[in-house]
């Protein structure tokens, strides 16, 4: 596996992260996402968790995000006050809450992964070809599968 790389390969790396980056600040300018207006990447990356792994515990929450407890708090009573989430004792570890999304919650989680959608064709179309779709999706699949969290 090479691990030199020019500086010229490492700036269109770059530009492709600021392109997604910039173009998901844009779009949750746009009245039909509104919801997400003021909800942060971080508080996403909770209801994202919670949305496709709704028994987790907190702990496990922090051990995916990797963060510390008083952050997670943090988070967690914003989504709390914003009525998105709400915490329940675990039925799992009686001694831990588990968290589940409120219907508000949920449709915050729809608007983002629509949000996300919406940019994910965006990139696809500019690609034009089929073919070469299908060699960004191999190569995609590729970074995905060899780039551990």
């Amino acid at each position: 596996m090479r691990k030199n790389f020019k500086n010229e390969e490492l700036k269109i790396i770059d530009e492709i992260y600021h392109l997604f980056y910039t173009k998901m600040l844009n779009i949750r300018n746009n009245k039909k996402f509104k919801k997400l207006e003021n909800v942060t990447d971080l508080e996403m990356g909770v209801l994202h968790i919670l949305t496709y792994k709704p028994d987790c515990i907190m702990r496990e929450i922090r051990e995916y995000l990797k963060i510390s407890r008083s952050t997670l708090t943090g988070v967690i009573d914003r989504l709390e006050k914003r009525g998105f989430v709400k915490r329940v004792i675990s039925e799992k570890d009686r001694r831990s809450f588990s968290l589940e999304l409120t219907r508000e919650g949920k449709i915050a989680q729809v608007k983002h992964e629509e949000m996300e959608r919406t940019i994910y064709k965006e990139v696809l179309a500019s690609l034009e070809e089929d073919e070469d779709i299908d060699e960004f999706l191999r190569l995609s699949k590729k970074i995905i599968k060899n780039i551990k969290v």
